[in-house]
Parts: C-alpha cells; sequence; structure tokens
C-alpha cells in the first residue's frame, strides 16, 4: 500500500525528482528511492541541474552520500537497519530530503523502526534475599555515684552510694555499694563509734515516661559492721557480718549519655547490739531500718 501511495504522488506530481540517485545494491534500488522523494520533494523545473545521491553498502549497513549540482559534498550518512527493501527505500528518501531542505551538513538522528521485540527468557532468576536487618542493642548499662543521706532514730548521717546497672529493655540487674559517714553513741561510761558499709545485689524493672524514667529495684544487702570504742578502760575496736535488704525508687533523666537522677532507698538490717563490759554494763541497739534520701550522676553505655 505505501509502495502504491508513492506512485501515486509521483504522478500527480509530475517531472524529475530532484535529486538523482545510483544504488550499488538492490535493497534498495535507485528507482524505490527517487519514487519515494518524489512524493517528499518538489520536482525540478525542467533543464535544472539535480543533486546527487550515492547508495553503497559496506558490512550489511547502508551509506549515502548526498552532494549538491555543483559537486560539492553534503553529507554523508551511515544507516544500519534491519527492515525490509521498501522500508529501507523509505528512510533513504526521507533522510536525503531532510538534507535538501537544510542544504547543510549536519548530523541528523536516524529515523526509528520499530523492531522485533527480543525473545525473554524463560530461565527465571533466583529471589534476590531480603537485607539482614541491623542488629539492634539489646542490653545497655549505667554506672552512677553520688551523695545521700541516711535516717534513723531520729539522727542524719551522711552517705555515698555508688551504683551499677545492667538492663535488657525494662529488667535490670543492679549492683551497688554503700557507706555511711562513722556514727557516735554515748555507751555507759564511754562512747562507741560505728558505721555500716554494704554492697547489693538486686533485680531492678524500669517504667519509662515522657518526663524521665522510673526505677524500682530491690534485693539482699552484705553489710560489714564495723565499731570502736572511746573512754572506757579498755577500747577494742569490732568488726561484724551484717546482713540485711535493700530497696529503693529512683527517678533518672537521660541527657545524651549523661544520666542525673535522684533516688530514695530503704535498709533493712538484722538486730545488732554494741555492748559495754564495763563496771556499768551498757547495752545499744543499732537501727534495723535506715532511710536515705539522694542524688546521682553517671554514664549510660
Amino acid at each position: 500500500m505505501l509502495t502504491e501511495l508513492a506512485l501515486l504522488c509521483a504522478v500527480l506530481q509530475g517531472g524529475v525528482s530532484r535529486v538523482a540517485v545510483d544504488s550499488s545494491t538492490s535493497c534498495p534500488t535507485a528507482a524505490e528511492v527517487e519514487t519515494r522523494l518524489g512524493a517528499l520533494l518538489p520536482p525540478v523545473p525542467e533543464g535544472a541541474p539535480r543533486e546527487h545521491a550515492a547508495i553503497t553498502t559496506s558490512d550489511g549497513a547502508l551509506r549515502v552520500h548526498l552532494t549538491g549540482a555543483d559537486g560539492t559534498p553534503i553529507g554523508v550518512r551511515t544507516l544500519t537497519l534491519d527492515v525490509s527493501c521498501a522500508d529501507r527505500a523509505n528512510v533513504v528518501a526521507v533522510v536525503i530530503a531532510a538534507w535538501e531542505a537544510q542544504q547543510r551538513n549536519e548530523a541528523m538522528p536516524a529515523p526509528a523502526f520499530p523492531r522485533a521485540a527480543p525473545a525473554l527468557e524463560t530461565t527465571a532468576s533466583p529471589p534476590t534475599a531480603p537485607p539482614a536487618p541491623a542488629p539492634q542493642t539489646i542490653w545497655t548499662g549505667e554506672i552512677t555515684a553520688g551523695p545521700a543521706m541516711l535516717y534513723a532514730s531520729g539522727n542524719l548521717a551522711p552517705t555515698a552510694v555508688a551504683a551499677a546497672t545492667v538492663w535488657r529493655r525494662r529488667l535490670g540487674g543492679r549492683l551497688a555499694l554503700m557507706g555511711a559517714w562513722p556514727r557516735d553513741q554515748t555507751l555507759g561510761p564511754g562512747q562507741a563509734q560505728w558505721t555500716r558499709a554494704g554492697a547489693t545485689f538486686e533485680l531492678a524493672y524500669r517504667i519509662p515516661g515522657r518526663a524521665g524514667r522510673l526505677d524500682l529495684h530491690g534485693g539482699v544487702v552484705a553489710g560489714a559492721l564495723m565499731a570502736r570504742g572511746e573512754g572506757f578502760d579498755s577500747n577494742l575496736t569490732t568488726r561484724g557480718f551484717s546482713p540485711g535488704l535493700a530497696g529503693g525508687v529512683d527517678w533518672s533523666w537521660s541527657l545524651g549519655r549523661i544520666v542525673l537522677g535522684l533516688g530514695a532507698g530503704l535498709w533493712g538490717w538484722t538486730d545488732q547490739r554494741l555492748v559495754s563490759f564495763s563496771t556499768s554494763p551498757a547495752t545499744f541497739s543499732l537501727p534495723q531500718l535506715e532511710l536515705s534520701l539522694g542524688a546521682s550522676v553517671g554514664l549510660a553505655f
């Protein structure tokens, strides 16, 4: 149908094609290209000089050389076409018509004709494994220390507390060390200076909130009692094991790796006494419950 239309246009226009075509190949022939040029370009007046187009083949490609009527080269185009001879003639005619209209040596994109789609490979590629998730931090830890005040039997005693806590989500294990400033107690004719120190082994539970974290903790205490007499006939220094229980509640804030906190704790000790065996025997029962209030600062890791 395309060939018949091109021939019809050439018959209607009449005259000679503006470009004389020479072809060294039969696909397309010079006549096929000139017929299509007759449909694309107006005919040249009778007796007017004609431009020349030479079509050659090289390695399966078409080379089109266009020269002016005076022999001046206009352009050279190499076309690689995997189409029928009729479509090749159409493409060559379009290239020559564009050159003739522009009359300048200018690079032009080759007209693109649809080609058969490449056969799809039937072998399915193995599915790509999803990327491994980034490892999540399961264990975290905190180390804090700070001053506190112990209250017992109406008396206050300065205290220092240091704690290390390892957390797994909301549950944690807590190790704390405490030591109280020595306290004086009148005992018969003299005085006794005594203090306690201990280490706690506790379980902890954390309740996170917008304003901070609330930690509840409790466990056992392995303590040591130290006492020294003054003003007696024979002043002795004694030491003994002081077991007990401990619990508390802490409120903390995290500023990056810095941890600030306030806490309250309750210490429960076994029944222990200071005894004087002087001429006037005397006994003093040490407090079994002590309340501590303190502040702390530390690092999270």
